[in-house]
């Protein structure tokens, strides 16, 4: 149960930074900060999704997959991701295009 807490906690963590890389990289009109952003965020998705995996094999493991909380964290984390990696490629081609 401790391993889950942490691998939790890792997840969480990893999160809240690619959300806060992702606000600067909004309030920001820069190519090349939107262009780091980019190449940051595409870095970071790989162990982000390792910790996904990993969340859910001991969440499988250890019989709480009927807990809403995980559920809602594996269902809402795709949405995340799949939302800032458009918005940060939309936001790059609009900043090329109109710079």
């Amino acid at each position: 149960m401790l391993e889950l807490n942490i691998i939790f906690l890792e997840f969480l963590l990893l999160l809240s930074v690619t959300i806060l890389i992702f606000i600067y990289s909004i309030i920001s009109t820069d190519v090349l900060i939107t262009s780091l952003t980019l190449l940051i965020f595409m870095v970071l998705i790989i162990p982000y999704q390792i910790l996904l995996n990993e969340l859910k094999i001991l969440v499988f493991k250890n019989n709480l997959d009927n807990l809403l909380i995980f559920n809602l964290v594996f269902f809402f984390s795709w949405l995340i991701n799949i939302f800032m990696g458009i918005s940060l490629l939309t936001e790059l081609v609009y900043l090329f295009i109109s710079g």
